[in-house]
């Protein structure tokens, strides 16, 4: 293990490779924190041009931007449970609807009869 890293470290062309590897690894960590730096800086202009096109005032703390976003996720909540009692509402509507009174003593009369049917054979 000595030998090899005494060979890596002497030798000048392994050096360059080395250093180039971690040169290119610098780089593509960079260019991709760069990418998410400009997409952030473009969400955060679109923000600011909605809340001035809307007339609303810009959050001046960052308490206020985090009791806005709370607002807004316990609206959002509120009207999913009420979205949600609906569906459930309307399901029960739909299958009181498609049952047939009767429809379930007719088929545990002819499973029976069919059970009695192949007892009998």
């Amino acid at each position: 293990m000595e030998t090899i890293l005494e060979n890596l470290l002497t030798n000048k062309i392994f050096i360059i490779i080395v250093v180039l590897l971690c040169a290119l690894l610098v780089y593509s960590l960079l260019k991709r924190l760069l990418k998410l730096i400009i997409f952030l800086l473009i969400a955060l202009f679109v923000y600011v041009g909605y809340m001035t096109y809307t007339g609303q005032k810009l959050p001046q703390s960052s308490e206020e931007i985090i009791n806005q976003g709370m607002e807004t996720i316990n609206s959002f909540q509120k009207k999913s449970t009420v979205v949600i009692d609906s569906i459930k509402k309307r399901k029960k509507v739909n299958e009181a609807m498609n049952e047939v009174p009767g429809e379930k003593s007719e088929e545990k009369k002819t499973e029976g009869t069919q059970e009695s049917e192949s007892e009998n054979k």
